[in-house]
């Protein structure tokens, strides 16, 4: 600059003449030599001070660390998110061992901030960081918490077991109840309201008010299939107005999705995260999805959860996890009591509700997907492949006749999700049993060894009613007064006199002490036994010689057994837990993924890689200026 100035004065000079100009080129001249030595020297200056102290300090790495979890946590089988990092990146609180922990990133030790009383999940930050809410299972409600503990206050009901995520942002705290909707509730407490409804099939999963607070981010899947199919990486990322109701479908295929301050949408899919920039005025994505991190531990196929939570300045926490693993997936393996495993000739699939033939002989099971559902037969002495038996519609929870020659299942065939039977070898047309009413479905539970009687459940609205059908006339009639807010998975006893079943009474909490497995005689009598409760309690099978009860307490535990006499009264042994081979991991709201065969032996169902991982608790990954990462890979603007 100060040699264009100095030139231009040069130039300046030789176009007057005369005294006068000679005399103003004169003072000109040194004034334009003087501003050009001060410039010259602002400029060598500044290009030291440049060499030595840069005007624009490169981005901060990078860093990493993991820590351990107290209490004993078992991350892979939790149904909601179980972590949480602070807005401002400096804390993180997490669900282990029936507490929250609280950690911040410069301290060396976690510290519980709850007692064991309140069964805390779901934790969620309060904007600035000084309070947490989490959901209490034990007392059905959210409460609120100061981050550094104390004594936790009520918020309100969810109108809910658990809530199926939450977020907590400048316009309050929404929840999503699955089936029910998505509700907002001030942190201060009051009366949820409804911000978005749901039709017929629809779920709602991870909600988060977006900048501004006219619309709502979440996961919306559409169950096609019945209740027991629940896929989340076909769900769709959804944007709906709180103003005029219109949703906008974003994503395609994931779940589990949040907007975060850098301007990206980030979603799972299995136990990837993928991100792709995103405008919330518009609701449009920008460019292309890009996966940013992979191995995140993704929750079982009932869940929408996904390990992990990202603070606004940028820092990332998550429990790892299986790469790319599908949490629908699983093989099918037979079990003796002793715990050794052998797996059947089959490869992996999204099996559910496997029965063996009362002959022992065959196996029925269903595999489904977002799109379809059928049920399959396999012989158990693997001669032959696995044969489909379903061919029109959806079909699933498949329960064999008394003789082994026929299979009962759901279908919607022919609109209704009633049930039907059907030849097990797949001769002749498929026989109507029952007709389900609008709005309900009918669920085969178990057929009475005479053959002559079948055990199934009405499901309306989330209820779920047994009744039994008589085969000779078609007629069907309530079974006990037996109601549940949880499947009720019933069976017969070998012998035909008893029917054992799960129930959580409609209004009760999961750890309610009148929900567990119990026994009635069959007929009907009024009088009925409740099963030793050891947890939760729910999936109840025989022994094939009746002699026994097995049943699982819940989703990461072993099976039990329990000796019971009905002769010339009820009892039962105190329950013994079975060898670590017999974990399933299903949960209370899945079909049963375990049956008995003669000799003690079980057939059950475990994830691709589960069987070396059941019981390992990785810890928590912290990566710290995570964003700077994820603004190099997936530029949002």
């Amino acid at each position: 600059a100060a040699a264009q100035f100095v030139l231009a004065e040069h130039a300046g000079l030789t176009t007057a003449s005369g005294p006068t100009a000679d005399a103003n080129r004169s003072g000109r001249s040194g004034l334009a030599w003087m501003a050009a030595a001060v410039l010259l020297t602002a400029a060598l200056f500044g290009a030291g001070v440049r060499r030595f102290w840069p005007a624009d300090p490169p981005a901060p790495g990078m860093v990493r660390f993991t820590f351990g979890t107290p209490g004993g946590a078992l991350f892979s089988n939790t149904t909601r998110q179980g972590v949480a990092i602070s807005p401002d990146g400096t804390q993180i609180v997490y669900a282990a061992g029936g507490r929250l922990y609280r950690r911040a990133v410069d301290e060396l030790e976690s510290h519980a901030i709850t007692t064991g009383m309140d069964l805390p999940g779901t934790p969620i930050f309060a904007p600035d960081g000084q309070s947490v809410a989490f959901y209490s299972q034990s007392e059905r409600t959210l409460k609120r918490i100061a981050a550094s503990g104390g004594t936790p206050t009520s918020i309100g009901g969810t109108r809910s077991d658990s809530p199926f995520g939450m977020n907590w942002g400048e316009g309050g705290i929404v929840f999503a109840v699955g089936r029910g909707g998505i509700f907002r509730v001030s942190p201060n407490g009051g009366e949820p309201e409804q911000i978005v409804r749901v039709e017929a099939g629809e779920i709602v999963w991870g909600p988060q008010l977006l900048p501004g607070g006219g619309s709502v981010l979440f996961t919306l899947l559409s169950d096609t299939v019945g209740e027991a199919v629940v896929n989340w990486d076909a769900a769709k990322i959804v944007v709906q107005s709180l103003t005029s109701g219109k949703r906008t479908v974003v994503i395609n295929g994931g779940s589990d999705a949040r907007y975060l301050s850098s301007g990206h949408l980030i979603y799972s899919v299995s136990g990837t995260v993928f991100a792709v920039g995103f405008d919330p005025a518009s609701q449009a994505t920008i460019g292309d999805a890009v996966p940013v991190l992979a191995g995140v531990r993704r929750s079982p196929a009932a869940s929408g959860a996904t390990q992990y939570s990202v603070s606004d300045t940028g820092a990332l926490v998550y429990v790892p996890g299986p790469v790319n693993a599908s949490s629908s997936l699983r093989n099918l393996v037979l079990v003796d009591r002793n715990g050794v495993a052998q797996p059947l000739k089959l490869a992996p699939a999204e099996y559910v509700h496997p029965r063996v033939s009362p002959d022992a002989r065959r196996l029925a099971v269903g595999i489904v997907s977002s799109q379809q559902a059928d049920v399959w037969v396999y012989d158990l002495d693997g001669a032959s492949a696995i044969r489909r038996l379903t061919l029109q519609g959806s079909s699933q929870h498949p329960v064999w006749s008394a003789d082994s020659q026929r299979v009962a299942f759901q279908s919607d065939r022919e609109g209704d999700l009633g049930i039907f039977w059907q030849r097990a070898d797949g001769s002749g047309a498929p026989e109507r049993l029952t007709t389900a009413p609008k709005g309900a479905a009918h669920v085969p539970e178990s057929w009475a060894p005479d053959g002559q009687h079948l055990l199934f459940s009405e499901v309306n609205a989330g209820s779920h009613v047994l009744l039994s059908l008589s085969v000779s006339d078609k007629s069907t009639a309530p079974f006990g007064n037996v109601r549940s807010r949880q499947p009720i998975n019933a069976v017969f006893s070998p012998d035909g006199r008893w029917v054992a079943y799960t129930t959580v009474p409609v209004g009760a909490g999961t750890l309610s002490p009148d929900g567990g497995v119990f026994v009635q005689p069959f007929p009907a009598t009024g009088a009925r036994f409740q099963v030793p409760k050891t947890n939760i309690d729910y999936h109840p099978a025989w022994a094939r010689d009746g002699k026994e009860l097995f049943y699982t307490p819940g989703g990461s535990w072993p099976l039990v057994a329990v000796g019971i006499q009905t002769q010339p009264q009820v009892t039962f042994t105190s329950p013994v837990n079975l060898p670590d081979a017999s974990r399933w991991s299903m949960l209370s709201a899945e079909a049963r993924g375990y049956d008995t065969l003669p000799g003690g032996r079980f057939l059950g169902m475990t994830r691709p890689g589960e069987a070396d991982s059941v019981a390992v608790e990785p810890g928590l990954h912290v990566v710290v200026n995570w964003m700077e990462e994820l603004k190099r890979l997936v530029p949002a603007r």
